[in-house]
């Protein structure tokens, strides 16, 4: 899961070289991909997480661990919302609060809300 610790030192290199703000959303973006391959895999069980909202989390952990993309092309669609474009407040805020709320608030509301925020 944190692959990117155990590379060779060239690869260690440039992970240092990272802002201190991309070095934690890099983390971040592990963590909460190893949560949504954990779900999909049955590893981890709750009533609210299912395959989907693994593969979203597995998704949003992908956009956290780049930084966010503008182009007309989309990278990572979550319940039919572009979310490459959101920055990596957005996504960690996302993650957390569906996480932490125990799904009462669907992940593709949370994706909406800050889509219209950002817009």
């Amino acid at each position: 899961m944190f692959g990117f610790i155990k590379k060779k030192k060239s690869n260690r290199q440039s992970v240092n070289k990272l802002s201190e703000k991309d070095r934690i959303a890099l983390e971040a973006g592990e963590l909460i991909h190893g949560i949504g391959n954990l779900v999909c895999d049955g590893n981890l069980q709750a009533p609210w997480l299912d395959l989907e909202s693994g593969s979203a989390l597995r998704d949003i952990g992908h956009a956290l661990r780049r930084k966010p993309s503008y182009s007309t092309q989309p990278m990572y669609v979550v319940a039919g919302h572009n979310i490459s474009t959101l920055e990596h407040e957005a996504l960690v805020d996302i993650a957390s609060r569906f996480m932490g709320n125990a799904g009462m608030v669907p992940i593709e509301d949370l994706i909406a809300y800050h889509i219209d925020k950002s817009a």
